[in-house]
């Protein structure tokens, strides 16, 4: 449902405007929602919510504590909506922790009050929580132009909208990519792909769960699309390959993941001048044991899965080399 729609299925509005005479409405079904719920009409001027099952008050260190208590896991531990939690820019698996509006509150948005005396959104304190606001005199007010001065309420709903365009069509492919993963996978008893998929599936759904459309914290939720995306890939076609963001300064090299491993891991490098390369594995006599990749390729990243099944437990090396470049990694097998 919309703000305004959330708001009049827990509040009585008057034309969907708080009045003197609003009140809790459909609280047989919701009984836990009400001014109560966030305000302890015994200390007001504290930040708390009615812990329903010991009805008592517990006292937040901040608003957004009090937010993450239902709009996040820190009340309910198995619940699928994560706003606060995806606000935080932390809980993804294989993504960095990114939390883009660093010092921002819920409230600093979803209570918005603009500085028009009057005005709709300053109607007892924010409480339509909508981050856009329909104002008496037919304008819109938005919170973003309170951090964003050079954009006025149009330009930051647009912004909004296009993050949420952008959102929806990357978690269209990311849930196909994911599925085709998942039926790939079905039997399969490769350890490395189903930990793969099962952090695929983690990253979907964890993205998902903000249900905002992707505008919380927008770069970290596009970033666990895209990986789910990118570890979908890995399983499906066993190589991944995908043009950098941006000009690729250096041959490289990296760590393969997991290491240790058994029987499989995943190396990453990058190329910086096409041309024809291999990729060899080698045992500590310096003996080539294997050759995982031998082929023309492009200016890019790459990563590349490799079992190692056929081997002995033990430390090998992993050599990169072609077009006059060559780099040398350490892994270790062990079963």
């Amino acid at each position: 449902m919309t703000e305004s729609q959330a708001l009049e299925h827990f509040f009585s509005t008057s034309d969907g405007i708080f009045t003197g005479d609003t009140a809790p409405i459909n609280t047989e079904a919701w009984p836990e929602v009400a001014c109560i719920s966030c305000h302890n009409p015994h200390q007001p001027e504290a930040v708390s919510y009615f812990n329903s099952t010991t009805g008592e008050y517990e006292e937040m260190a901040s608003a957004q504590d009090l937010c993450g208590q239902c709009h996040g896991n820190l009340r309910f531990p198995d619940t699928d909506h994560l706003s606060y939690n995806i606000a935080t820019g932390t809980g993804g698996i294989g993504v960095p922790d990114m939390q883009t509006m660093p010092g921002n509150q819920c409230v600093d948005c979803h209570m918005h009050v603009s500085e028009a005396e009057g005005s709709n959104s300053s109607m007892f304190g924010g409480h339509t929580w909508s981050i856009f606001v329909d104002e008496p005199d037919g304008s819109v007010t938005a919170a973003c132009t309170r951090c964003h001065a050079d954009m006025d309420a149009s330009a930051a709903k647009q912004q909004v909208e296009n993050w949420q365009t952008d959102f929806e069509t990357l978690a269209a492919t990311a849930q196909v990519k994911v599925a085709m993963a998942d039926s790939a996978l079905a039997g399969s008893t490769d350890s490395l792909k189903i930990r793969y998929l099962d952090e695929a599936k983690h990253n979907l759904e964890y993205a998902e769960s903000d249900e905002s459309g992707g505008f919380h914290n927008h770069k970290y939720a596009m970033a666990l699309l895209n990986d789910a995306i990118e570890k979908s890939d890995m399983i499906i076609t066993g190589i991944h390959d995908e043009m950098p963001n941006g000009v690729i300064e250096r041959f490289a090299l990296y760590q393969n993941y997991p290491n240790p491993f058994n029987p499989a891991t995943a190396i990453k490098f990058h190329i910086q001048k096409p041309g024809h390369y291999t990729l060899s594995v080698y045992n500590v006599r310096g003996q080539k044991v294997a050759t995982v990749l031998d082929k023309d390729l492009q200016s890019r990243d790459y990563t590349i899965r490799y079992d190692a099944g056929n081997l002995a437990t033990g430390v090998y090396t992993y050599e990169l080399s072609g077009a006059g470049f060559r780099q040398v990694k350490k892994f270790i097998l062990m079963k």
